[in-house]
């Protein structure tokens, strides 16, 4: 969710009314802790595809093959909580480059 959009919520809406300093202060803690985590997300994910010359999602896609032997798309789709098209995509890849 876009920081913007995050901050537009916290603040004085018709619906939810004006809120108070320590709601803020928290709602702003959270966003900052929020966007830590998807820093160090993004990071590590970068790591993995220097490494392992895989993206996150191949490399769960890959997992889940090898640990179910074969499986549908819409299986893995769902182990991974991906789209069955993004799965089929990612298997194509993977299927290339020798690696299922």
């Amino acid at each position: 969710m876009n920081l913007a959009i995050c901050r537009q919520i916290c603040h004085k809406t018709p619906s939810l009314g004006a809120p108070t300093a320590r709601m803020d202060n928290r709602s702003n803690t959270a966003l900052v802790a929020l966007r830590r985590i998807l820093r160090v997300t993004e990071l590590n994910a970068r790591k993995l595809a220097h490494h392992s010359d895989l993206t996150a999602s191949q490399l769960l896609v890959r997992q889940h093959i090898a640990q179910a032997g074969s499986a549908l798309p819409s299986a893995i789709a769902r182990a991974v909580d991906l789209k069955q098209a993004t799965v089929t995509v990612l298997v194509n890849k993977l299927e290339n480059a020798g690696l299922v």
